[in-house]
């Protein structure tokens, strides 16, 4: 019996004595010899470059299944350092508190995310001063990319801006584009997105809408006034009032009870937010009105919660999930530089989503 047992102590000795030395001379040449590639083709597939380098998914699937075997796998701290990468991207936003960009946030967080990168997001406040205190110091934290949702004040730090993608730091827009720049970008069609809620609105039979708008010098406030003024001018209307500054519930309130204060009440009001809209429904109820019937209100953004309000919101929906996608793509493809020269900036189309207030 104990010569028994010691027989099978010796076995299993042996066998890790034979484990740790073969896992000792595993390393990249072990693993090329083993699978018959070269030892560049394994490096590549190791460090997940094998699509950038079109190397076969036999070839991957081979070289995976080896390094799986013997435990080999690519220090990613040593990766990041050789090819002077931190898998870390930045993400300027200008308000954490507007529901668009906090949802914008989480879609590029997951986006990235199953990329294997982490983000860093930053609030500018719609302060060119923070923006560009935000920039360095995501430079300075030696990020892959930044993702940037400009500032109302953008325009003082385009040229400040261009000099870092051409020190060759990825960077893209979102949301916002920066007028007179190269700078490229990702946006919704905003002005399709509001000729198509008031050409709804035109149909259901009114003619008095009001706009409550954004920051006016924002290029997403001003395409969407835009589309709100085609819209009118198509059907042989005028504007009936344009008025507010800000992207918030306030502006939405403060300016709704302007308009319900007048003996001349719009039959309908455009909101340029969610958060804007909700400002106006606030208004509403205080005057003693209800939607549809006294009035209709077209927000723009789409949350889930607005499906939750007493009289569900009907909205112009930004297609959040293809920006992300879209910012994705070319982030990537710039940090491993392979981007077309080809590649254009991007407009996406929004869609309108029907519900009760209209």
């Amino acid at each position: 019996m104990i010569t028994s047992v010691k027989l099978i102590l010796i076995y299993v000795y042996s066998k890790a004595q034979t484990f740790a030395q073969v896992k000792n001379k595993v390393n990249i040449n072990f693993i090329a010899e083993k699978s018959g590639y070269s030892v560049s083709t394994v490096s590549r597939v190791i460090n997940k470059c094998a699509k950038e380098y079109r190397i076969s998914d036999n070839a991957r699937t081979k070289i995976l299944k080896i390094s799986d075997k013997y435990g080999y796998h690519a220090n990613p701290v040593a990766v990041n350092l050789r090819v002077k990468r931190s898998h870390t991207l930045g993400l300027l936003v200008p308000d954490l508190e507007n529901p668009f960009f906090v949802n914008l946030v989480r879609v590029i967080n997951s986006k990235f995310g199953e990329k294997g990168y982490s983000t860093i997001v930053k609030e500018t406040k719609d302060n060119a001063e923070e923006e560009r205190k935000g920039l360095n110091e995501l430079i300075e934290r030696n990020i892959d990319g930044i993702m940037l949702v400009p500032s109302i004040f953008a325009d003082e730090n385009g040229t400040y801006i261009e000099e870092i993608i051409k020190k060759g730091i990825p960077l893209i827009c979102v949301d916002r584009y920066i007028d007179n720049t190269n700078i490229p970008y990702v946006v919704t069609d905003n002005e399709k997105g509001a000729y198509k809620a008031v050409s709804y609105l035109i149909q259901k039979g009114h003619k008095k809408i009001a706009c409550i708008q954004g920051l006016e010098s924002s290029s997403p406030c001003r395409d969407r006034k835009q589309g709100y003024i085609n819209a009118l001018k198509d059907a042989g209307l005028k504007p009936f009032y344009i008025g507010g500054n800000e992207f918030n519930l306030k502006c939405g309130y403060e300016e709704a009870c302007k308009l319900l204060s007048n003996n001349q009440k719009p039959t309908a009001i455009f909101a340029m937010s969610s958060t804007i809209a909700l400002g106006v429904i606030k208004a509403i109820k205080e005057f003693g009105l209800s939607m549809p019937d006294d009035i209709s209100l077209f927000g723009f953004d789409n949350n889930i919660f607005l499906d939750f309000l007493a009289v569900p919101l009907t909205t112009v929906a930004q297609p959040v999930e293809v920006i992300g996608e879209k910012v994705a793509e070319y982030l990537i493809l710039s940090i491993k530089k392979v981007l077309n020269d080809e590649w254009k900036n991007i407009t996406v189309e929004p869609k309108l989503i029907i519900r009760e207030s209209v």
